[in-house]
């Protein structure tokens, strides 16, 4: 049975910039698990003292977007110590093919 480490407070900021500079690939997955993509982090910005991580969706994943503000995404990754990693956040807006998405407020690391 796996042990669930909860990552929170500046821990998730590294996480987030590893995975932006290391170009480490992540699993999107709508609530419904209807829609699942591999996205990469392209930018982190902070608005209003708020911390977000900026991704770019194809086309065809666009009309999973439409009622976005009532869902929260799913998301899990590798890291780049061959742990798995997952967290739910919710989209703060989208700009043509970019999703700003909040950081969320933890990370789980799942250990063996």
């Amino acid at each position: 049975m796996a042990k669930i480490e909860k990552i929170q407070g500046k821990a998730v900021s590294k996480i987030f910039e590893e995975l932006q500079q290391k170009k480490l690939p992540l699993n999107l997955y709508t609530k419904d698990e209807k829609h699942k993509s591999i996205v990469y982090i392209v930018d982190i910005r902070k608005v209003r003292r708020m911390s977000h991580f900026l991704i770019r969706f194809k086309n065809s994943f666009h009309n999973a977007f439409e009622d976005i503000d009532s869902q929260k995404l799913h998301f899990d990754f590798t890291g780049s110590d061959k742990i798995k990693y997952a967290f739910e956040t919710n989209v703060s807006q989208i700009m043509e093919d970019t999703l700003w998405i909040h950081f969320p407020e933890s990370v789980h690391r799942y250990q063996r």
